[in-house]
């Protein structure tokens, strides 16, 4: 079988299990190596592992992360897997191409102050424009804040999921695995002020443009310039702008760029702080498996010896 055949192969039959974002990550490795094999129509069974592990390689000496490194040999791996259970005559175990441990990095955890400097970059003043960004990006802020939510559930909230009088919202947990497939979150009555803000211009904006997604809470505001004229105007606000607006103000008030994962991260120890077990910290975090919520609840420094001495009554 041709080694583009194969991949085609391989990608529709994840396509039934995996999520969309996962296959197109998948296929972006396996095209890399396909390019590095420089031949679409090579056949499959003629690969040897030694050409698998001069990829890796040359992934590594061309400077890749480490975590790239291991989602791209994690990859290959399940690709030849798959070959394998197919009954494809591959001349090799794909159990011996070689994928990297995963290193253990401190997770990047924002602080409150960061936050408030965050908000605080966000200016009010100016145009009516002006004023529209920062009424919506404030709200995207704060509720990403309070709730511990990911970008893409933040992103994919609908108005009839909201409830400004309880001030929650019922979400579609991503990661679940399917066994948490929707949780409830919570935020503040400051955070409630700036959505229903948020919700009141949102009421002016639709009766001038129409709404790709009518039910969307957050959606771009801007026509498309530049050479992909691409416009975001009247379209779902994607988890990647999510980001890019984090970073644009942190540039702003000069700060280390934050993510907004780093507030979940922040969330997560708030929590554990707080004494929540971790049964607690799960079902709020939306996590599938209680060990999940480990790195998320993870002291150090100064929160971890505050915690010692109060548990020891120092």
């Amino acid at each position: 079988m041709k080694l583009n055949d194969a991949i085609n192969l391989y990608l529709g039959s994840r396509h039934q299990t995996r999520k969309s974002k996962t296959v197109t990550m998948d296929f972006m490795h396996l095209s890399d190596f396909m390019f590095y094999m420089r031949d679409t129509d090579r056949e499959v069974e003629s690969i040897t592992l030694e050409e698998c592990e001069s990829w890796l390689v040359l992934v590594k000496e061309l400077g890749y992360d480490d975590n790239t490194r291991i989602k791209k040999a994690l990859a290959l791996k399940l690709f030849f897997e798959h070959m394998f259970r197919r009954r494809i005559s591959i001349g090799f175990d794909p159990d011996l191409i070689p994928v990297p441990r995963k290193i253990f990095k401190f997770p990047r955890v924002a602080t409150e102050d960061q936050y408030k400097r965050l908000l605080a970059a966000v200016k009010d003043e100016g145009k009516c424009g002006e004023i529209t960004y920062a009424v919506r990006d404030k709200a995207i802020i704060m509720l990403i804040h309070d709730t511990g939510a990911r970008n893409g559930e933040i992103a994919s909230l609908d108005m009839d999921d909201i409830d400004l009088g309880r001030k929650s919202a019922r979400i579609k947990t991503e990661k679940s695995r399917g066994e948490i497939p929707f949780r409830e979150i919570f935020w503040s009555r400051e955070a409630n002020e700036q959505l229903k803000k948020w919700v009141a211009v949102r009421e002016k904006f639709i009766a001038t443009m129409e709404l790709e997604e009518p039910k969307a809470v957050f959606f771009g505001i801007k026509a498309g310039s530049g050479a992909s004229n691409y416009s975001a105007k009247g379209k779902r606000l994607q988890v990647n702008y999510v980001s890019e607006l984090f970073r644009k103000y942190s540039n702003r008030a000069q700060l280390p760029i934050i993510n907004p994962h780093s507030f979940r991260h922040l969330f997560g120890r708030d929590l554990a702080k707080k004494k929540a077990n971790n049964f607690v910290i799960s079902s709020m975090m939306g996590h599938a498996r209680v060990e999940s919520s480990y790195p998320y609840t993870m002291l150090f420094g100064k929160d971890r010896e505050d915690a010692y001495r109060s548990l020891r009554g120092e």
